[in-house]
């Protein structure tokens, strides 16, 4: 197996430099035998690259078959509450997005993210970025139980989403 094949079938931690500082990140590879989809994956304000829904949808989506890096914006890795300025957040992204490139080498490269950081990546990937809504899901990705539908359905449909979407890409 090649250095280059051995890195994209197992899990790594990296240390990215972003301007004069750097950040936290970790790959984990797809859950399936297909390699090659990378989504690079930006957490929201008030969250980290290790909250409990930044884990709940990179599993699902590895579970897809989408390899998914995880990583902390400057200001969550120094331990601060207040956001980074949106050109600093986007600078963030770049830096993971060109780590991911060199160390991964995949197939597809997708980025996107959870609020904030789904503004920053979106706002990376303006032209041709397409939107699929959660009907009735928070901004947690949580539903009432009215919608008559679970937590668990809704992660089902991002991970559906994405996989439909990544399967156009490779097209």
């Amino acid at each position: 197996m090649s250095a280059i094949a051995n890195t994209k079938s197992s899990r790594a931690e990296w240390r990215v430099p972003v301007g004069g500082e750097e950040t936290s990140a970790v790959f984990e590879p797809a859950n399936t035998e297909e390699q090659g989809i990378v989504f690079v994956c930006a957490h929201g304000a008030g969250g980290n690259m290790n909250d409990r829904g930044m884990l709940a949808v990179a599993n699902a989506l590895r579970s897809r078959g989408i390899g998914v890096v995880r990583f902390n914006f400057l200001y969550k890795e120094k331990g601060s509450g207040r956001p980074d300025p949106m050109p600093r957040l986007k600078e963030c992204v770049t830096a993971v997005v060109a780590r991911a490139r060199e160390e991964l080498q995949p197939g597809t490269l997708i980025i996107g993210g959870r609020s904030m950081g789904g503004r920053a990546a979106s706002m990376l990937a303006a032209e041709g970025w397409k939107m699929h809504w959660l009907e009735g899901a928070d901004h947690g990705f949580h539903v009432l139980k009215s919608s008559g539908r679970t937590d668990a359905e809704v992660l089902v449909e991002i991970a559906n989403a994405a996989e439909a979407w990544a399967a156009r890409l490779k097209r």
